[in-house]
């Protein structure tokens, strides 16, 4: 009822003039569907935002370049070209060539802590953030894990010191942060997926790439989506069996993306939030086929 109320006050088929005036209950019901869709959207903007003691939200600046491994050559290819398209139809700037040097690396093994222990031995760098120190990595229950390699950037773009002595960054920019804006913000420098192959069944590559993309580009977590009580491409690998699951990202993943890449860079995290949540309400407003 309220959703058929809803559009019904959107719909410009016919003159204004030439409705009834609604009632007291449908204006009633109708400013409660918009403060529940406002309510909605703020807490799925909340639950897919990263914690940043209020420091812009951390996201890509570099290039990104995706890659898939560990299934079939034709379906790692597969996925690694639909993450380049979601990460253009985010507003991401992509490599120009499939074979550029990955960042946003999705791998699938049988076993996703035994597969961490053997990439660790060979590739201790992707463990590590952009000054060396250890990566923080969730302990992440069910068939997937994924961590950032995380840096800072100043006002100028430059990377941010790191003063191993006193383990604090040192900021040396002359631009000063304001009411506004910060001095410094966290930036991606490397993303990492693993999957369990298990968790793969039922599933096409769009979905295994559209979930892997919003880990990877956004570093959202599954748990905290969840909560937020909005569909998303995210629930896929944790779903019954017999639930229906998105078939490729939802609007509300799209305007979370788009929203975060959007987002002035330097801008506190709350003023970050209030630009994704316009977003998400501008995908969910658009006319669906």
């Amino acid at each position: 009822m309220l959703s058929i109320l809803l559009a019904a006050t959107l719909s410009t088929a016919q003159p204004a003039a030439a409705l009834p005036p609604p009632d007291a209950d449908e204006q009633e019901v109708t400013v409660q569907a918009k403060r529940l869709k406002r309510q909605a959207v703020s807490s799925f903007v909340k639950s897919l935002s990263l914690p940043s003691d209020n420091l812009p939200l951390a996201r890509f600046s570099e290039t990104i370049c995706p890659r898939a491994v560990g299934l079939t050559p034709a379906l790692d290819l597969a996925i690694t070209r639909r993450m380049r398209r979601v990460a253009a139809g985010g507003g991401i700037a992509v490599a120009p060539s499939e074979n550029c040097r990955p960042n946003a690396l999705v791998m699938f093994a049988d076993d996703k802590a035994e597969m961490m222990r053997a990439f660790r031995r060979r590739y201790p760098v992707w463990f590590e953030d952009a000054v060396g120190q250890a990566a923080e990595i969730p302990n992440e229950k069910g068939p997937a894990i994924a961590w950032h390699n995380v840096g800072r950037r100043d006002r100028s773009g430059q990377a941010v010191a790191w003063n191993a002595e006193e383990r604090r960054y040192e900021l040396v920019s002359p631009i000063v942060a304001s009411r506004t804006s910060i001095s410094m913000r966290p930036v991606f420098v490397a993303a990492v997926v693993i999957i369990e192959r298990r968790a793969l069944e039922g599933l096409s590559a769009t979905q295994v790439a559209d979930y892997a993309a919003m880990r990877a580009f956004t570093g959202a977590q599954p748990s905290r989506a969840a909560a937020g009580g909005a569909p998303t491409i995210l629930g896929v690998l944790d779903s019954a069996p017999d639930s229906e699951n998105p078939a490729s990202l939802t609007a509300w993943d799209l305007g979370f993306l788009k929203g975060l890449y959007m987002v002035q860079p330097y801008a506190r995290a709350n003023a970050q939030q209030a630009t994704i949540r316009e977003e998400v309400t501008r995908e969910l407003e658009k006319p669906r086929e």
